[in-house]
């Protein structure tokens, strides 16, 4: 048995249409971890999890050579330390399309976000992931076996309602609550209502901007992982009892 951690590398963007992940302002899966084959894993219940969600814009004709501002469409959410001041550097990242470089937020004024000038700075275009503050989260567990229903919903919150918090604040710490089990071809899934985009890492985009440096957005779900086979030795109704969770009323 081992104890591991989910990521946004365990969750890849599910294609609907031709949206790259969610459909705005319908419920939709955004983001879907499947469990390989001949595994089990079960969400660690007993430690604290981290989990921010982000959306991304890009915009034209930027000058990066100097502090530059950008207005985003959608709502930023405005993470607070505990004495309540923004953590500016914890709510959005920008990278130049021609420079390479990335800078981290510097201000919001509740209009703008405002970066650092990048070192090779020049007009460009600049592509922005923000903490998103508007819309549903629905984290659920879906089975492709045949039950009472499809999903169970693991965890439901307004989105404000996850990245607003200091998540690092033992108050504001979250924790999953419940006894999910999900074996071979379970799914564990991110179900998004919102208008605004989901994306956690810049390959998803479909865009040519690299990955891996949206440090905004942040999944760490620690779970516990065992081959179904060495559970099968002890529990013979493994397959029964993770059905099971699906006909729960």
């Amino acid at each position: 048995m081992l104890e591991r951690i989910y990521t946004t590398e365990n969750f890849r963007p599910v294609l609907n249409g031709n949206y790259k992940t969610n459909i705005p302002n319908i419920e939709s899966i955004a983001y879907r971890h499947e469990v390989p084959n001949g595994m089990v894993e079960k969400l660690d219940t007993s430690k604290r999890f981290l989990l921010r969600i982000t959306t991304w814009e890009k915009f034209d004709s930027v000058n990066t050579a100097v502090d530059f501002s950008v207005n985003p469409t959608y709502k930023v959410g405005e993470l607070k330390n505990a004495n309540g001041d923004i953590l500016y550097g914890r709510i959005a990242v920008a990278r130049g399309r021609t420079s390479g470089e990335i800078s981290y937020c510097v201000g919001w004024d509740g209009t703008q976000l405002t970066f650092s000038a990048l070192p090779s700075g020049t007009t460009e275009t600049v592509d922005v992931f923000y903490l998103l503050n508007e819309g549903h989260l629905r984290f659920q567990m879906t089975s492709p076996a045949q039950a009472t229903r499809s999903n169970i919903a693991i965890m439901q919150n307004a989105i404000s309602g996850i990245n607003l918090k200091n998540q690092y604040n033992i108050n504001d710490s979250l924790y999953f609550t419940g006894d999910f089990n999900a074996r071979s071809g379970f799914k564990y899934e991110f179900a998004i209502t919102s208008r605004a985009p989901i994306f956690f890492d810049p390959a998803d985009t479909g865009e040519n901007i690299g990955t891996g440096w949206n440090d905004i957005a942040i999944i760490e779900f620690p779970y516990i992982s065992e081959k179904e086979a060495v559970l099968q030795e002890t529990n013979a109704n493994v397959t029964k009892a993770t059905n099971s969770q699906f006909n729960r009323t």
